[in-house]
């Protein structure tokens, strides 16, 4: 977690330019951007032998049931927990605490294994009527609303990033998760992939 008082430097501080972009056709911007700063990602990660345990003291801790089937998430605006891998997920939250020793004190002695990632991690929210179309443009994902909806996630290549996305909601919107040192190539490749559709970034 952040030192008190302090704030993370985002790795778009100095290409996040709110407002409307592209070509946006007469109802608007078809496309919008949000990057989701300041918030704690810590993943955890337990094994077969120890996995029940890890499950109900992670819903105790967090308040969001640990979602067990590959490839989905679960969970609020506040607090979500996000499939990525077998026995191996991301809780996120807004940071407000120490997320980390939090959860790791809640599963001391299931052998869980707890790792802060929110300094080497950047998320940024699309949202919009043809977000779905920007997402095409980049990965060999289907992302029909049939296939990739509210409650799924998928890790995958997004314009040659390794990334995970995780369908929020049905709006659409998808939440993607970014090496932080990768962020400003993946920012500027969708913006490039929504500026036909205009966009705008709050």
């Amino acid at each position: 977690m952040a030192e008190a008082g302090a704030r993370r430097r985002s790795a778009l501080a100095d290409t996040y330019v709110p407002g409307i972009h592209g070509l946006p056709r007469a109802g608007g911007p078809q496309v919008r951007f949000a990057e989701r700063a300041g918030l704690a990602i810590v993943q955890v990660e337990a094994d077969a032998a120890n996995a029940e345990a890890v499950v109900g003291r992670l819903r105790d801790a967090f308040g969001v049931a640990a979602p067990e089937a590959a490839n989905t998430s679960r969970g609020g605006g506040e607090a979500r927990l996000i499939w990525s891998g077998p026995w191996r997920w991301l809780a996120v939250e807004p940071e407000r605490r120490d997320l980390e020793a939090h959860l790791a004190a809640a599963l001391a002695g299931t052998a869980a294994a707890v790792v802060d990632l929110s300094h080497g991690r950047g998320v940024i929210r699309m949202g919009g009527h043809e977000s779905r179309y920007v997402l095409a443009k980049g990965c060999g994902l289907n992302v029909h609303p049939r296939v990739l909806h509210a409650g799924l996630c998928a890790q995958t290549a997004l314009f040659h990033v390794d990334v995970l996305i995780d369908c929020a909601d049905d709006e659409p919107a998808f939440d993607i998760y970014a090496p932080r040192s990768l962020m400003l190539s993946l920012w500027q490749s969708l913006r490039r992939a929504a500026a036909e559709y205009g966009y705008r970034v709050l």
